[in-house]
């Protein structure tokens, strides 16, 4: 019978200090095979190496003829974002992925699969809910039917049955038997002993190092087991080195109002806009910049990165004052020059991240400091306090054609560059472990979002100003959480807040004689509070009062 997986002294971890040391062993093909050991004893690793999510730090793994879409994976369930707003079906619908890719169309034949493996493990009905509102058992129904979609010849399932009712673990065992009866291979961490010795026939007892692997019941003895315990020793900082080892002129912000009109009153909400040029000028570019920033924002929020955008859009600070130093007040000089300063600092974050002790957040948080006070300083050296405030909080009504037209075209590369990596960082959001034993697209997809980032605080660097241009792309995708379940939705209720943010923030600060850039995001912060209070999604109000419970 030929091997599935051949380990050959295999050593994984993490920082040079081995989690999974030496092993060596092959896994038949249509091996069902259950992996034990204490906690810490690099079960998970193991898992994450046979996916090829870790590299290994010795040794090599020959997985024979299999490619990575011969290998489906089950992480734990603490691994999946369960707070991501997507539905029973669309997560399950990614099993498909290695067929459909980024683009490939779920036709009739796919989403008649789609409703098989749902059925297959009992959730009919359940295609519409949220996986924030599912149970720990039908959380692992639900992985399971992915599993079933994704067709493959090696399965590892990472503690599969853990926190999950009898019944769940009966019916999802089921599975795993049908799997086995069809020649696949099946390889799953389990810490119930009982049960191991009741439904597998073949046993990896791992404590770091493996202890044995064979037959179950020549596997799990006590001597074994003790040996198991004693081996899993804590994490030693100080080990020594393995032995083995081989614009047109306008009023600046604030000063329409005081200009004043005799027929204002006669429409209000529009009349700003059918008198004056600078004004439709002004609400275009607005408009086109909600229309971009409002995804970016969604996708931010949701990958709990919304203190990153406040500190990207300071970062392009400098490179937008060397610009200025330059050229002056010139839009393509110091376009360049954010975004270039945009991507050296994100360059460098993750540079210092990964080879330094130092975490992102604190990194970002270095540079965007110096990146604020060396603009400042830049521009200090130069301009005049005008041109300061004019960097810092922008001046939307002093829109020429040519600014325009960049924001228009940042809003249009921005929603064809989403619509082409919208799949990948969907998974990528909700369940990167999943994506990284599927595709490589998670990566690329992750910079291309980075670049879109920094493309869509440079528009709203001209518009807004460095200070509040991540304002435009946070408030709105925080009141679509509060309105939308779904991501499409929250994407399209984030984009309609800051078209009405913009609008109504135009309004304010020509009646009001409001500065326009703060006078739109106060709009949108008083739409931020009313969502707070009165959204349907976890508003304050909701939860004071939450109504009468469904029947289901």
């Amino acid at each position: 019978m030929t091997a599935a997986l051949q380990f050959r002294n295999l050593t994984l971890g993490y920082d040079r200090h081995p989690a999974v040391h030496h092993l060596d062993g092959a896994v038949e093909s249509g091996a069902l095979v259950a992996v034990v050991g204490p906690n810490g004893a690099g079960k998970s690793t193991l898992f994450k190496g046979i996916v090829g999510v870790l590299k290994p730090l010795a040794g090599r793994i020959e997985r024979s003829d299999l490619n990575p879409q011969n290998i489906a994976y089950l992480p734990q369930a603490a691994e999946i974002d369960r707070t991501f707003p997507i539905n029973v079906y669309d997560m399950v619908a990614m099993g498909l992925w290695r067929r459909t890719g980024s683009f490939g169309d779920i036709d009739r034949a796919a989403r008649a699969s789609i409703e098989k493996a749902i059925a297959a493990v009992g959730l009919t009905g359940f295609e519409d809910r949220g996986i924030s509102t599912l149970s720990g058992g039908q959380m692992q129904r639900m992985l399971f039917a992915r599993l079933l979609l994704q067709d493959a010849r090696v399965i590892v399932l990472d503690e599969p049955f853990n926190a999950v009712d009898a019944k769940t673990s009966a019916d999802l065992f089921d599975l795993v038997r049908r799997w086995h009866g069809e020649r696949r291979t099946v390889l799953t961490a389990m810490h119930d002993l009982d049960f191991v010795r009741a439904n597998f026939p073949e046993t990896l007892l791992l404590a770091r190092e493996p202890v044995a692997w064979g037959r179950t019941a020549s596997v799990l003895t006590p001597e074994n087991l003790l040996t198991a315990r004693r081996m899993c020793e804590a994490f030693d900082q100080a080990a020594a080195l393995c032995a083995d080892e081989q614009a047109p002129v306008s009023p600046r912000s604030g000063e329409v109002a005081r200009a004043g009109h005799p027929e204002r009153e006669r429409g209000v909400a529009t009349h700003p806009f059918t008198e004056f040029e600078f004004m439709r000028r002004a609400l275009a570019g607005a408009l086109a910049l909600a229309l971009g920033a409002g995804p970016i924002g969604v996708f931010l929020m949701l990958r709990r990165m919304s203190l990153v955008g406040d500190a990207m859009a300071h970062a392009i600070l400098p490179g937008a004052a060397v610009g200025f130093l330059l050229s002056g007040l010139n839009l393509f000089a110091m376009t360049a020059g954010g975004l270039i300063a945009g991507f050296v600092v994100a360059l460098l974050t993750g540079l210092v991240a990964r080879t330094t002790e130092l975490k992102e957040d604190a990194a970002l948080a270095t540079f965007y400091l110096l990146s604020l006070a060396v603009g400042v300083t830049i521009i200090s050296l130069k301009g005049t306090n005008i041109d300061l405030l004019h960097v810092l909080f922008g001046n939307v009504l002093a829109l020429d054609d040519q600014t325009l037209l960049l924001i228009a075209a940042n809003a249009t590369i921005t929603l064809i560059a989403l619509a082409v990596i919208y799949r990948p960082l969907v998974i990528e959001c909700v369940d990167p472990g999943f994506m990284r034993t599927v595709s490589s697209a998670g990566g690329p997809a992750h910079l291309a979002f980075l670049v879109l980032v920094v493309v869509n605080l440079v528009s709203g660097f001209h518009a807004l100003g460095t200070l509040l241009a991540v304002g435009i792309m946070m408030l709105p995708a925080a009141i679509g959480r509060f309105w939308a379940r779904d991501t499409t939705l929250m994407i399209l209720i984030a984009t309609a807040s800051g078209v009405v943010a913009s609008y109504a923030g135009l309004l304010v600060s020509f009646h009001f004689g409001v500065a326009s850039g703060p006078a739109i995001i106060l709009v949108a912060g008083a739409l931020y509070l009313t969502s707070l209070l009165f959204g349907r999604v976890g508003g304050l109000v909701r939860q004071l009062f939450p109504g009468r419970h469904l029947e289901a």
